[in-house]
């Protein structure tokens, strides 16, 4: 496995294990650790409180 692999499973795991308020994270394809799925939640007493976001990226 090469390093940046390794890095991302690291990551991965991570922030699994320990997410920050309002983040959820996940492989949208379990055979490949570069296509990730995020989600956000926007936080109270923000333009963004209570809404579901899903960052898109190429």
């Amino acid at each position: 496995m090469d390093y940046g692999r390794e890095l991302l499973r690291r990551q991965l795991t991570e922030l699994s294990r320990n997410p920050p308020e309002g983040v959820s994270v996940g492989l949208g394809d379990d055979e490949n650790i570069f296509h990730w799925e995020i989600m956000l939640v926007g936080p109270p007493d923000t333009l963004y409180e209570g809404r579901f976001t899903f960052p898109r990226a190429p």
